[in-house]
């Protein structure tokens, strides 16, 4: 499969199940690219690089893990397909943000930043 710019799963120390959630959240980015506003791909890019930061606590990586899998998740209380579909899972991210704020590093945030970018080029 390929992840094109999204080096998220190209560690080889990284797990499997990080790898799998880079690869769930790679295609829910970019299949979705249209309808997602720049912020709620960054949030969610940097919660997956601070998840895989070994300074993150353990009960915050849970949270982080708990929003981005009802991010990627097709199953929400409201479908994403639906005008207002993604009104939910923005609320979602943002609860968990507004918990773990004070663990995503500027350096989680400038690599969402730059993955964005490099989406949004290919994707022309």
């Amino acid at each position: 499969m390929d992840d094109g710019p999204f080096e998220l799963a190209a560690s080889s120390s990284d797990s499997l199940e990080h790898k799998g959630l880079a690869k769930k959240l790679y295609k829910k980015i970019t299949h979705h690219l249209t309808q997602l506003s720049s912020d709620v791909i960054d949030v969610s890019v940097a919660f997956y690089f601070s998840i895989l930061d070994s300074d993150t606590p353990l009960w915050a990586k849970a949270v982080i893990i708990s929003a981005l899998a009802y991010f990627i998740s097709p199953l929400d209380a409201v479908p994403d397909f639906l005008p207002t579909g993604y009104g939910d899972d923005i609320a979602v991210l943002l609860s968990a943000l507004s918990s773990v704020n004070t663990h995503i590093k500027d350096t989680h945030k400038q690599r969402a930043i730059s993955f964005r970018i490099k989406i949004l080029k290919l994707n022309r």
